[in-house]
Parts: C-alpha cells; sequence; structure tokens
C-alpha cells in the first residue's frame, strides 16, 4: 500500500491540500476556497472536502487509497483564532486601538503582542472564550487533535512570538497561549471522530503536526536550506530569498533565522508584483482566463499595456535580486546559479521563462509549484522517521519538474524594450 502524508497551507481567501507520497511525488492536488459566513469553521470545512475529494478520486479510478501516516498543516500569519472568532494577519486594527497598548507593545520585537493586545482590549467575545488563543494552522490542528500547541519554527523566533516576561509585563494569562513545540513534533493524533469526517478509513489514527508560518515552510519545501541556495517565493507579493551561513545586514535587505538552525535567510521584497497583474487583469477583463494563458497572449502583443507591466514587474525583479546576489557576494557569499520558484506565480510557464531571460538565470518549477505543501511533507517524514532531519528530508522530497534556461537573444530584447520603455516614461513625466 502506498503512504502518504496529508498536507494542507491555508491562505487568505483558500486552503491547498496534496497527498504526497515519501518520495516527494505528489499523488493529487486541490485547491478549495473557503465558504464566507462559516466563520472558524471555514477552515476545517474546507480540509474536509479536500480529503472527501482525495477519496472519491482514487475509488473513481478503481486505486488503493493511501494509507496516511501523517497530517500536516501550515498557514499564514500572524493571525489569531478561537471558536468565537479571529483577527488575521490582513485585518487592521480599530481606529478607537488603545494607542499606549500600541506604542507600548511596537517598542518590542514580537509580531503576535500587538495583535493579541489587540483582541485582549477590543475584542472580549474572542478573549473571554473559554481556551487558548492560537494561530489558524494551530487552530485547525487542534480541531483535529484536541491537543493546543504553539508551534517555534526555531528557538531564535522567541522574539517574535512571547516570552514569560513579556506576559507579566502585559498581564497576559499563561492559559490564553499555548506551551510552544518545536518544528517536526507532532502536536498530538488525528481524532477518530476527526478521521472518518475526512473519509480516512484506516484504523490507526496518524500524528498531525504543524507546520506553522508559510514563508518558513516554503524555504524547506523548496531545500533552500543550503548556504547559496536562491528561491523566489512569488504570489501577491514576492520575497526573493537567499540561505546564508551568517546574517546579511544592509537597507532593503531583510534577514531572519532560517527554519533550521544555524543557518539565515536574507531576502528582499517585492509588495505587489503579482498583485499589480491581477488587478490589470480583473480591470482589463482577463480575470477569468488562467494566468499563463493570458501571459502568453500579451508576449504575443507587445503594444499592450499589459505587457509593458510584465517588463516592469520583471526588470523590478532582477533589480532586488542583483541587489541581494551583489551584497551576498561582498560578503563572501556565491549565490548558486538557478532560482526554484514557489508560489502562484510559478504555476505559469510563459511567465517563468520570460522571468528567466531577463534575470539571465535558470528558474526551477519544483514538481509542486505550492512548496509549502511538500515542506509539510517533509516535516512530517521528519518527524515520524523517515528521514533522520528536516533538512534531509527537503533534499529528498524537493523535485524540479521543469527548468527554464535563459536565452542571451532574448535577454538582449527584453532589455532594449525595457530601455524604450523607460525612455518613454521619462519623456511622459517631463511633459507634465
Amino acid at each position: 500500500m502506498t503512504e502518504a502524508v496529508f498536507c494542507a497551507d491555508i491562505g487568505t481567501s483558500s486552503l491547498k491540500a496534496a497527498l504526497i507520497d515519501f518520495s516527494g511525488n505528489v499523488l493529487c492536488f486541490t485547491k478549495k476556497r473557503f465558504v464566507s459566513g462559516l466563520g472558524t469553521k471555514r477552515w476545517i470545512t474546507a480540509l474536509r472536502e479536500a480529503s472527501r475529494e482525495f477519496v472519491k478520486t482514487f475509488l473513481f479510478d478503481a486505486k488503493e487509497v493511501p494509507h496516511i501516516s501523517a497530517v500536516s498543516i501550515s498557514g499564514n500569519g500572524p493571525s489569531l483564532a478561537n471558536d468565537a472568532g479571529q483577527f488575521l494577519w490582513n485585518e487592521p486594527y480599530e481606529p478607537d486601538e488603545p494607542a499606549a497598548f500600541i506604542a507600548k507593545s511596537a517598542g518590542q520585537k514580537s509580531l503576535f503582542l500587538p495583535r493579541i493586545l489587540h483582541v485582549k482590549h477590543s475584542m472580549p467575545e474572542i478573549w473571554n472564550q473559554p481556551g487558548p488563543v492560537v494561530s489558524v494552522p494551530e487552530y485547525l490542528v487542534m480541531q483535529l487533535t484536541g491537543e493546543a500547541a504553539t508551534l517555534l519554527p526555531d528557538s531564535r523566533y522567541s522574539a517574535a512570538y512571547w516570552d514569560e516576561e513579556l506576559l507579566c509585563m502585559f498581564d497576559i494569562p499563561k492559559e490564553k497561549l499555548p506551551p510552544f513545540v518545536d518544528l517536526g513534533k507532532p502536536t498530538g493524533i488525528l481524532l477518530k471522530e476527526e478521521a472518518e469526517l475526512l473519509d480516512f478509513t484506516q484504523t490507526d489514527m496518524p500524528p498531525v503536526f504543524c507546520g506553522g508560518p508559510d514563508f518558513a515552510i516554503a524555504l524547506i519545501g523548496t531545500n533552500t536550506l543550503v548556504p547559496g541556495k536562491i528561491c523566489d517565493r512569488a504570489g501577491s507579493s514576492e520575497g526573493i530569498n537567499l540561505c546564508t551561513f551568517e546574517p546579511l545586514f544592509a537597507d532593503g535587505i531583510r534577514t531572519l533565522p532560517s527554519p533550521v538552525s544555524p543557518l539565515w535567510n536574507a531576502s528582499v521584497l517585492i509588495p505587489d508584483s503579482g498583485e499589480r497583474f491581477a488587478y490589470w487583469r480583473l480591470e482589463n477583463l482577463y480575470g477569468n482566463i488562467p494566468e499563463d494563458e493570458c501571459v502568453r497572449y500579451l508576449l504575443k502583443n507587445t503594444d499592450s499595456d499589459g505587457y509593458e507591466l510584465l517588463l516592469r514587474i520583471a526588470f523590478e525583479v532582477r533589480s532586488n535580486l542583483y541587489k541581494l546576489v551583489s551584497f551576498a557576494n561582498k560578503n563572501g557569499i556565491s549565490p548558486y546559479s538557478y532560482v526554484t520558484c514557489t508560489g502562484g506565480q510559478a504555476h505559469s510557464p510563459a511567465w517563468l521563462q520570460m522571468k528567466a531571460d531577463i534575470l539571465g538565470l535558470t528558474l526551477v518549477q519544483p514538481a509542486s509549484p505550492d512548496a509549502e505543501l511538500t515542506g509539510n511533507a517533509a516535516i512530517a517524514l521528519a518527524g515520524i522517521g523517515v528521514f533522520d532531519t528536516i533538512p534531509i528530508a527537503a533534499a529528498k522530497m524537493h523535485k524540479s519538474q521543469r527548468d527554464f534556461l535563459p536565452s542571451k537573444s532574448r535577454q538582449a530584447m527584453y532589455q532594449e524594450q525595457f530601455l524604450k520603455l523607460a525612455k518613454k516614461s521619462e519623456n511622459t513625466k517631463n511633459t507634465k
């Protein structure tokens, strides 16, 4: 019987899920949009729908349903939730938020503390609910296991969370925030009643892992755990990440601990690369066709403003990548000559090829472009002992689906087009 990990990643509007075998092969994949009006039940509802779809697919094809050896969940953050409600990472603070609490907590390094204080002082319906307040992936894990825990990606991330001193300072009861669990340690065992709702027919219940923040688990899924390796995680926003031996500090470069100690991750961020193109598609009535089809159309219609937008974004990516690579070289780090891509933009071969040509580097499309799912599988398989460590699991699980090689002739063509575009923009600016 095939053994697999049931993996899921919680986004802002949808849940992605996959069954991934012990060799890193994606046996099936789906994406479920959240149903409005379900409140904090929307995440587990989407998970159940995904699991049932997988089971039906195997049965329809007259294939044996894989044995689920582990369940692993990641998601965006910092967000907070319990049975009474949620306060998500992209939700603003209320206008009447007590300025003293925000100002006081802003002096700390914690990403969670300001949001915890907001819930405590402005959302009593959530805070006064019996039980803990946790992040969204931890809440889903708690629903699946009945156990509460806070996933800490690495001990070096503790400043971004909280400690006993901070809890005491802000009068936060310990029982409201579950204890930390290390990456690769299960939170608990899947409840039998939940297994039935997922349509699991096996009698043994698998352990459930929390992969924690999606950006950290994506680094594992792309195997960006070797100094010099580069990952381009591109969706609505875009983060270009470089694994390093030591932290790099410079204007415009953000350095955080790697999910694997003692490594670090240096990154540059483009906050709206995918969002800008998505907005253009909607405004120009291309929102209902696949992104790759839209990109291919624009590549044949180079006089359109949509093509100009793609060109601007790609050169913005190049500028940021070159900045990161140049600074790494000055600090004795030799980046790899290829970039592994993940996220929504990595599903478009036409876009990846255009970026490869403009960057002058090979772009690697993983077998699972949604690398958070592969990362979830890797931490679970390390956790159940299939692999000795998470880095070993990541190296074994990450697979390349296609390499996009750069073309010097196309690079020269794009360079000429971009210079003309920049000159046109400058002339327009000067005539105003």
